[in-house]
């Protein structure tokens, strides 16, 4: 994977500081088609073989990005902001099977989502 670089001399692939880690991938916000990327949260599916979840917020809204296989993640959708208008602030925390996800739009509110 050209994304790939193991941690030498405190730098990996494309020059990210590290110590003690190696980059597996990197998922762009080119990718993620979003302007800016403020928060990510990791989950775990108990019920589907441990598959592993990123939960990235963006200014247009939540994207859900399979990395079961850290080499190759996988970006599955997008949960689109209440408002289309973007916000600049997401905040996201799981607790079982749910996704509760916040923005500091006054009117956005919180949304629920069932992962």
């Amino acid at each position: 994977d050209s994304n790939r670089g193991k941690c030498t001399n405190g730098k990996a692939r494309g020059g990210y500081s590290c110590e003690n880690v190696n980059l597996e991938s990197i998922v762009t916000r080119d990718q993620l088609e979003t302007s800016y990327v403020n928060d990510i949260w990791g989950w775990t599916d108990p019920q589907q073989n441990e598959m592993e979840y990123a939960i990235v917020g963006m200014y247009e809204g939540t994207a859900f990005v399979d990395i079961s296989t850290p080499t190759r993640p996988r970006i599955l959708g997008v949960l689109e902001d209440k408002n289309e208008t973007g916000t600049w602030w997401r905040d996201i925390k799981t607790y079982g099977d749910y996704a509760f996800i916040v923005a500091d739009q006054w009117n956005e509110g919180m949304q629920v989502f069932d992962l």
